[in-house]
């Protein structure tokens, strides 16, 4: 059944997708700025098409695991599929969201929704300085920012007088912060925090870029921040300078 469905796919598609490709390489290496406008023209057309063809295609093969794989490829090429992957797979039935196919699917929209201004940051606990374990919901009821860091990271300690001064201005009306270390050696961390005047609670697993707080939340790089409110909902990220207390002093 499969491979039929597959045969109806390249069947419908093919045609449409070998011309869309051509004109987008030829436009790639085009030289003069009109005829590359006109190719970049034509191609978004194409484009169009084709989506429309496996909006229907993929409608008409809901149950179909051949329509996950079709929908994986093409959030691959065209990016207002990739914009609405999580609309595109939900229209799907039972047997579609089965398989590495739509595993890979649900990894991806569960990466891409992850953080997003209005969600609520997944709680976590980690040791605290004393070696003891402290979790971020027992912060609940005031506005946390949650901040990536470590002793090692140059623009993070450049950061930190910005953050005190928040602090200082606003934790006695419902802010404060939570350092989350990507330190590996605990006398540095230590260190680092007496040094800066990070008078607030911090926690490390001492696991460096393995810490597991910042590697289920996806950190690339550091300093990172999560301002959340006092429901634990995310109301802004990656705060720097001013901005963090131009943000406090407007929605405190």
């Amino acid at each position: 059944v499969s491979h039929d469905v597959y045969k109806v796919y390249m069947k419908e598609l093919n045609p449409k997708m070998m011309p869309y490709v051509m004109n987008m390489q030829a436009a790639s290496q085009e030289k003069n700025t009109a005829k590359k406008d006109s190719l970049n023209k034509i191609a978004a057309a194409q484009s169009k098409e084709i989506i429309a063809s496996f909006k229907t295609l993929s409608k008409a093969n809901a149950a179909s695991p051949v329509t996950t794989l079709m929908l994986l490829q093409f959030s691959n090429i065209f990016p207002e599929i990739k914009e609405n992957l999580s609309s595109l797979y939900e229209g799907l039935e039972a047997g579609a969201k089965k398989g590495p196919f739509a595993e890979f699917i649900d990894k991806t929209i569960a990466s891409s929704a992850f953080g997003q201004i209005g969600t609520v940051l997944p709680d976590f606990t980690q040791n605290d300085i004393n070696g003891k374990p402290f979790t971020l919901s027992s912060l609940r009821g005031k506005y946390v920012l949650v901040d990536f860091w470590a002793s090692w990271c140059g623009p993070c300690r450049a950061e930190n007088p910005n953050i005190v001064k928040a602090f200082n201005q606003f934790k006695t009306k419902n802010f404060t912060v939570l350092g989350v270390s990507l330190d590996q050696d605990k006398a540095k961390w230590l260190e680092a925090i007496k040094k800066d005047g990070l008078a607030w609670n911090h926690v490390s697993d001492l696991k460096y870029w393995n810490n597991a707080v910042a590697a289920q939340f996806g950190i690339q790089s550091i300093p990172a921040s999560f301002l959340i409110d006092p429901t634990g909902k995310i109301v802004a990220r990656d705060l720097r300078g001013a901005d963090l207390e131009k943000f406090l002093a407007t929605n405190l």
